[in-house]
């Protein structure tokens, strides 16, 4: 079986860096970003980043795959954002098996308490 690319060789995170060397949170939680418009989770170590031109940062799990992003970023971009769009929607759909209508209407019954 062969590895993705995005497939980091060390486990421990580090922090991203911005162009400005300032460390920078990466967008997608570290996740290679290539993987993510595949429409695969992978979680990366960031070794491997780059910055947009607004300063936020992607993680990808090896330069081979940042490579492939980078041949249409402005596409693949757009492809992760909807990859983790409806993968939130599908676990918030799996979380809500676990409750009832009846859940739901004990819940709007509850008196508010003041902040």
């Amino acid at each position: 079986m062969q590895r993705h690319p995005c497939v980091a060789h060390g486990n421990d995170p580090l922090p991203a860096r911005g162009r400005d060397g300032s460390t920078a949170a990466p967008q997608f939680g570290g996740q290679c970003t290539e993987a993510l418009a595949e429409g695969r989770h992978v979680a990366t170590n960031c070794t491997s980043t780059w910055t947009d031109k607004d300063g936020k940062v992607y993680c990808f799990g090896s330069d081979a795959s940042k490579k492939s992003f980078l041949e249409s970023p402005a596409e693949n971009l757009q492809r992760a954002r909807a990859f983790i769009a409806a993968s939130s929607v599908e676990s918030t759909e799996k979380a809500m098996q676990d409750f009832t209508g009846t859940d739901a209407e004990a819940w709007s019954r509850k008196p508010s308490t003041p902040n």
